[in-house]
């Protein structure tokens, strides 16, 4: 890579998997058995995209559903992710998300964020810059469903990221 030559990142925003409507709180709604489904489906979808020489953080929400779709994700992949549970995930906005992306190392190439609508939604149309014409308007037109992935790419450092920074390069909107 010559010097000074940006180097380009992605991010993977996956909505959790379908979770049960009701527990005790709705921080410990486990997933269904359609979710188990659909997350063993996301880790497929994950093991064909993952450079197993880039270095990737997962950054998880600390609630059930979203650490399940994670785990049960992350055991089809043969690609080593550095996982990162976080409590802020889970009531965070997209701005909130931005931030704690933007303090990444500059040695992780790809960060898959694991979390809960509106912020994980708000996130995509945040950082997407539109240069996709036809992703962006799927993505207005469908949202991004339970076990949906959006796949954006940035070029340049974490700490670089802003609305409008990324180009979607792929959505797989799973069975919603």
């Amino acid at each position: 890579m010559a010097a000074g030559h940006p180097r380009s990142r992605t991010i993977v925003v996956v909505r959790h998997a379908k979770a049960e409507d009701a527990a005790a709180t709705d921080q410990v709604r486990e997933l269904t058995e359609r979710g188990r489904a659909d997350a063993t489906a996301v880790g497929e979808l994950l093991s064909e995209m993952l450079d197993p020489d880039a270095e990737t953080a997962a950054l998880v929400s600390s609630a059930t559903r979203a650490r399940q779709t994670w785990r049960i994700a992350a055991g089809e992949l043969d690609v080593p992710v550095e996982e990162r549970e976080l409590e802020e995930l889970y009531a965070a906005g997209g701005d909130e998300v931005v931030d704690l992306l933007a303090l990444l190392p500059d040695e992780i190439e790809v960060a898959i964020v694991v979390g809960h609508n509106p912020a994980m939604e708000a996130l995509v149309h945040q950082l997407d810059n539109g240069d996709d014409d036809e992703l962006s308007t799927q993505l207005s037109g469908r949202g991004l469903p339970t076990a949906g992935v959006a796949v954006l790419e940035l070029e340049g450092p974490w700490s670089g990221l802003e609305p409008a920074s990324c180009r979607l390069v792929r959505l797989e909107v799973g069975r919603g």
